[in-house]
């Protein structure tokens, strides 16, 4: 016979299922309390197509804020309350429905009317004719008044209460009748919020914008506007022919409808988290005016770019260019790894990213790194043939740079002298190895800068420009590696030479930027092709942790990792055509580096 140990559980073990199951059984349980007011309850309801956004079915809480309160009060409409009980009522057990309005007096305990009640009874002595009770009541009745002025500043808690008979529990020696009580309660809210103030607004051509002070920075309001002025003096909800527009904050774009040389009049209310309205701000006026987005006054500054993407040969390949080679590269990369390195590949980008993070801390970890790649089997460090750069920089084209287009050029009006960043991405493919690295690089960046458009007397109006540069870059790369490897100078020259292919857009704030000239159109978007060179010295950080280094290219096949600083030049015109503006720009970049 086979003899069964008994093996003690481990208690420890068991803390984190335990306390999962806590923590499940707890929600369940507040989950179950907040779906009703009484155990032997399903759930309480009230139907109505309310205004107020913050209704809470969940705790049978329902909201009504002013414009449902006068709904309420002059329609009076039917409101309809259902309670589901979990099982069957007992035979010959009853019902009773009862309004209370915030502190009356109301004995839950009865189904019948009582002397001392000021509630109001609805339904007494009723017999249950299955789970389901399912009533309607007029408004007015519950809410217990009937002019629509009472609705003004009102704050009140109107409860329905479902009280009905049960079965004795057990241990209770009473012999008479228990009753128990389910709540549905509706919150009427007529307090309005405070209105804003200091509204100023700055017309557009085909926008406004508007800003206030509220009482609270992050709360909603609505902005109302149209072209005929309108009584502030009226209440929000009773105003018709206007356009609104709600927004968070105390700031808004409002384009919709809205036309060039043109009077608008602009007023604002705050909105509380029950959708009651303020009453009015002060109402202010604004007239839209034509503007000049960056592609207008470039073109009325006499610049010469057309727009599109074939403005020269190479240019219009650009983008089969670096497609086609990177295909190329990585199809080749493919074809050439070993079955075991084929496994690793996937890994390396996403670890690369975390090697740098894990160098700041180097000191003790490089010390374990070291014990465990000296513990670990030798092993064939992994081939080298690629690699990855992150990098940015401070960019501005020099498209003010031609003298026809005056001074301050467009670029500069619109967009200021300042220098927004460019980042870039580059993938490099070494195709030699030896005094060093040669091979093949491609890049793929994004560069974008806004401001406001200028009005015909210089000032800024409310409508948006923006200019986005999407630059495309094919290079041959040279690495000076040698003296880091072999001597162990961290430091790595690099070199490198290719074309480049600009894609651009201008944006108005409704899309692309176009203007009307001679009966011909020219959109603000495009491509154009040049040329760049850069050098760069890249600093080999596994001379700071070179166990850590092993290991890592052990377990991801990640070679090496550089921080390294770039001074790029570019002349991107097309290749000097005149009918090209100038995006070329020198200047130094900043970056990561991955080899693997």
């Amino acid at each position: 016979m086979t003899k069964v140990g008994y093996v003690k559980p481990d208690i420890a073990s068991l803390g984190p299922a335990l306390l999962l199951a806590s923590c499940v059984w707890l929600a369940w349980g507040t989950h179950v309390a907040a779906q009703t007011m009484n155990e032997r309850v399903q759930r309480g309801e009230l139907f109505y197509n309310f205004d107020a956004p913050n209704q809470d079915a969940a705790r049978q809480t329902y909201t009504a804020n002013l414009r449902d309160c006068r709904k309420l009060v002059t329609d009076n409409p039917d409101l309809r309350v259902r309670w589901t009980l979990r099982r069957d009522p007992l035979p010959g057990a009853e019902y009773a429905i009862k309004v209370r309005r915030d502190a009356q007096a109301c004995n839950l305990s009865s189904v019948a009317a009582e002397t001392e009640d000021a509630c109001t009874l609805l339904r007494s002595r009723r017999n249950f004719s299955g789970r389901t009770v399912d009533d309607v009541f007029p408004a007015r009745v519950v809410l217990g008044f009937s002019d629509p002025a009472l609705c003004d500043d009102v704050s009140s808690n109107v409860d329905l209460s479902f009280i009905f008979s049960r079965e004795q529990r057990a241990g209770e020696t009473e012999t008479g009748e228990a009753y128990e009580v389910d709540q549905v309660r509706l919150r009427v809210i007529g307090t309005r919020p405070s209105a804003p103030g200091e509204v100023s607004v700055l017309g557009g051509e085909r926008s406004i914008e508007v800003r206030w002070t509220g009482p609270d920075s992050d709360g909603d309001y609505v902005v109302y506007y149209g072209t005929e002025p309108f009584d502030i003096a009226t209440a929000p909800e009773e105003i018709t022919g206007t356009r609104t527009r709600q927004v968070t904050g105390t700031r808004a774009l409002v384009t919709s409808g809205i036309v060039v040389d043109q009077t608008y009049y602009v007023a604002v209310t705050t909105k509380d988290d029950s959708g009651n309205e303020s009453l009015f701000s002060e109402q202010v006026e604004v007239v839209t005016r034509p503007v000049q987005n960056f592609w207008r006054a470039y073109r009325e500054s006499g610049g010469q770019e057309e727009g599109g993407y074939c403005a020269s040969a190479p240019a219009s390949l650009g983008v089969s260019w670096l497609a086609l080679l990177l295909l190329g590269l990585l199809w080749r990369g493919r074809q050439s790894q070993a079955p075991g390195v084929a496994r690793r590949r996937g890994a390396r980008g996403a670890a690369a990213l975390f090697l740098v993070g894990g160098l700041l801390v180097y000191g003790g970890a490089d010390a374990h790194a070291q014990s465990v790649a000296r513990s670990a089997p030798r092993t064939v460090a992994s081939p080298l043939d690629s690699a990855f750069e992150f990098k940015m920089g401070p960019w501005r084209p020099a498209i003010d740079s031609g003298e026809a287009l005056g001074f301050p050029g467009p670029y500069r009006r619109l967009f200021g002298g300042g220098a927004p960043w460019l980042l870039e991405l580059e993938y490099n493919r070494q195709l030699y190895r030896g005094i060093g690295s040669a091979g093949v690089g491609v890049n793929v960046g994004y560069w974008g800068t806004r401001a406001r458009s200028l009005t015909e007397d210089g000032e800024r109006g409310a409508d948006r420009t923006r200019f986005d540069v999407v630059p495309l870059r094919i290079a041959g790369v040279y690495r000076f590696d040698w003296l880091a490897h072999q001597v162990s100078v961290p430091i790595v020259p690099t070199l490198k030479l290719g074309l480049d292919y600009y894609l651009w857009w201008v944006g108005d704030g409704r899309g692309v930027a176009a203007v009307e000239e001679g009966g011909d159109r020219f959109r603000g978007q495009g491509g154009t092709a040049g040329m760049h060179a850069a050098f760069g010295l890249h600093l080999l950080l596994d001379w700071f942790a070179p166990g850590m280094a092993r290991t890592f290219d052990v377990n991801t096949g990640v070679n090496h990792s550089y921080l390294f600083v770039e001074y790029l030049m570019t002349k991107v015109d097309d290749f000097g055509s005149e009918s090209s503006w100038d995006l070329s720009h020198s200047g130094f970049f900043f970056g990561i580096a991955f080899e693997f």
